[in-house]
Parts: structure tokens; sequence; C-alpha cells
């Protein structure tokens, strides 16, 4: 359009549409250029932004735009394949390889819990807090993305160990006279993988009971 024209006057593009070099408006222009390309070379005027397909080369968007007369392109807003291509590569060996520390860290606390005499009363809510915390880190290996926030609920019905550590943690936390944080346990765990148990909840909704876990996410793949 002539108004997008205008925020470049000083482009061939918008002298070419000016009357000074065209005295009928509704004349065709004719370009002696890849008309393929022109729709990547409008998105930028109009965006300041154009993401280039597998088939359009970046070196020959930026000849068109010194053709066309377009000053202070920004290069970096024109995204090419290899820029793709490099982006979403390195967002998958982050994802894989922080996804292979969730699988160690729960392992590792498994082999922990496996260890720990249940029979023994002293060792039963630490126990309950290295399964708490394994557990987390698989519900969130199985729901992984890349929000700031993590909820999700634990019910006796769905997963009752899960659900029992989870009250061990709960009314530690409100308790007044807790020898042992829990919480602050669990997060010493969690911290590893970038995960922060922010809050716990309990609600009571008849026939059944559950907990809510909110985390925050400290940073993602």
């Amino acid at each position: 359009s002539r108004s997008l024209l205008n925020q470049y006057p000083e482009s061939m593009l918008a002298k070419s549409a000016s009357g000074r070099w065209q005295k009928e408006q509704s004349s065709e222009i004719f370009m002696e250029r890849d008309g393929q390309r022109f729709r990547y070379i409008l998105d930028y005027l109009r965006d300041g932004l154009t993401i280039l397909p597998l088939y359009i080369a970046k070196s020959a968007v930026m000849a068109d735009l010194s053709y066309y007369g377009v000053e202070n392109v920004n290069s970096d807003a024109i995204k090419d394949r290899d820029e793709q291509e490099s982006h979403i590569a390195k967002k998958t060996k982050n994802a894989i390889n922080w996804f292979s520390i969730c699988q160690n860290e729960s392992s590792s606390l498994n082999k922990e819990v496996v260890t720990l005499d249940e029979s023994i009363v002293s060792l039963k809510g630490q126990r309950k807090t290295l399964f708490f915390a394994q557990k987390c880190i698989d519900n969130f290996m199985q729901n992984a993305h890349s929000d700031c926030r993590f909820d999700f609920c634990i019910s006796a019905a769905d997963d009752e160990d899960f659900y029992k550590a989870a009250q061990v943690v709960y009314n530690n936390n409100r308790s007044k006279t807790k020898k042992v944080d829990r919480i602050k346990e669990v997060n010493t765990i969690l911290r590893k993988i970038g995960l922060h148990l922010k809050a716990i909840k309990s609600y009571k909704e008849h026939p059944k009971s559950y907990f809510k876990v909110s985390f925050t996410l400290a940073y993602a793949p």
C-alpha cells in the first residue's frame, strides 16, 4: 500500500509509486527482480522481520533490499535457513541434555529411597521426602514444557504412595515445631534441574482429597 511505501520515502519503491515516476496511479509498476522474493521484502518493510523458507537465500533478499533503495536494513531481522536450523538444533540439544539430567537425578533418588529402611522410624520422613522429589521430577518429565510455572495435582486414587509422600511434606510445612524443613530438602534436590517447589496446598472435595503442588521454573530448554 502507499502508506507502507511512504514509510520509506527515499526508496525506489516509494518513488516509483509516486507522481514523479508514475503519471497514472492505477498503472502497473514493473521491476526487474525476482517476484517470488518480493513477498519477503514486503514482510520486512511491514513487520521489520521476515523468515525465509529453505529455497530463498538471505543474500538474495539483502541484494533486493539494496536494489530497492531501502536504507538501514537490519540483517538480523532477516532469518534464513541456517539460522533457523541452528536455533532448532540448539534447543533440541539443550532439551535432550536437560531431560538426561532429569532422568539421572530421578534414578539417583530412586536408589537412595530403596536403600533407606522404611521400618526405621527416623528415616521415614527422609524416605518420603526423597520419593516425593523423585515423583515430582518424573511428573515434570512427562509433562515438560517451557512455561515459567508448572502445577499438578496428587490424589490417593491416582497414586497412593505419591499422595502419602506429599502428605508428609505438607504436614511438615505446616508444623511450627519442625526440626527438619522438608520443603527446603525437596528444593535442594529440584534446584539441580531448575525447578523450585513454590507451594503445596491441600484440598478436600467429597469423595476425594488431593494436593496441588506449584513450581516455578528457573530455566528451560
